[in-house]
């Protein structure tokens, strides 16, 4: 198949398994590899979380993937507090 790996861990690193490669080519390359598969639905979930501190920091969000985004926060505070803002928002969602 053209199955894609979409992550890999240093262990599978060491072998020269990286994002974006052929599965088959992969386990080629490392016989003893463990693939895992997506679990879409906790991804979707965990992803409307994020977006939803996100925007609920500001409304200048551009979503770039699942787990990445670019956030004007200009004039919104320091990095520090920022980052103590948004986990915190993210841990009262999460518990």
């Amino acid at each position: 198949g053209s199955a894609e790996i979409s992550s890999a861990n240093y262990a599978a690193r060491a072998y020269g398994i990286s994002a974006g490669m052929i599965v088959r080519q992969a386990k080629q390359q490392c016989p003893q590899l463990i693939t895992v598969p997506y679990e879409f639905a906790e991804y979707t979930r965990a992803a409307e979380e994020l977006y939803s501190a996100l925007f609920a920091l500001t409304p200048h969000v551009q979503g770039v993937s699942v787990d990445e985004a670019y956030v004007d926060v200009t004039g919104l505070g320091t990095p520090d507090d920022l980052a103590r803002r948004l986990r915190a928002r993210i841990q009262e969602s999460t518990g």
